[in-house]
């Protein structure tokens, strides 16, 4: 998170491009007051890396004092800036405020995985740097693709880690537009399309041919 830094007002650090969080900022747009300003993470230039991914995981609001608020303390301090501010703080009554920020923080994990196809599971974040490749995995019988991570040279994909939501469950993409799409939403322009046809192992000729084809991310919208 970033350094606590005093400012005029609130602000509230939301996800452009999740519908249902545009949605409820558009809604607050209209009703709140001056007070509260209203920050798209990603227009925002300021953000390093680290901080922006913490941020799309949890809804933020840095006070004018430069203190923060997370998750649903955020939500209820933001809606406390126009005239139906008193309809959530309910939520923060200690009888289930416990309660509240479990299913928050359950809908918020399961919310971030799916745009963002869990970026950072079982240690692929401490693997990137620039000479890590994105993969996609396609298989014979083209029913769905895997999409992964590594730092071996091209022509290697054996030390690959794959994708995973949140139940450490292989993210499995009905099409190779969906798994260009998830490494594109982490910051790759490149990828590896990785084909595999196990017909040669399974008579017996020896083990499964393998070959990779380099293709652009910049295309997919």
């Amino acid at each position: 998170m970033p350094l606590p830094q005093p400012t005029n007002c609130a602000q509230l650090y939301y996800d452009g491009r999740c519908p249902l969080c545009a949605r409820e900022m558009a809604f607050l747009r209209k009703f709140k007051s001056a007070g509260l300003t209203l920050v798209d993470i990603h227009q925002s230039l300021q953000l390093t890396d680290e901080e922006q991914e913490q941020m799309l995981r949890n809804l933020h609001l840095q006070m004018p004092d430069g203190s923060w608020r997370l998750g649903v303390d955020a939500n209820v301090v933001a809606w406390s800036f126009t005239p139906m501010g008193f309809l959530w703080k309910p939520l923060r009554w200690k009888i289930w405020s416990d309660v509240v920020d479990r299913i928050y923080q359950r809908w918020a994990d399961r919310r971030y995985c799916r745009s963002y196809a869990c970026t950072v599971v079982q240690g692929a974040s401490k693997m990137m740097n620039p000479s890590t490749r994105a993969l996609i995995f396609s298989y014979s019988d083209c029913v769905h693709y895997l999409a992964g991570v590594t730092n071996e040279p091209e022509g290697q994909s054996e030390l690959a880690r794959l994708l995973k939501d949140t139940e450490g469950k292989l993210r499995k993409f009905p099409s190779l537009y969906r798994a260009q799409l998830a490494l594109k939403e982490m910051g790759f322009e490149r990828c590896w399309l990785v084909m595999q046809s196990p017909y040669d192992e399974m008579i017996g000729n020896g083990a499964a041919q393998k070959s990779e084809l380099p293709m652009p991310l910049a295309v997919v919208e």
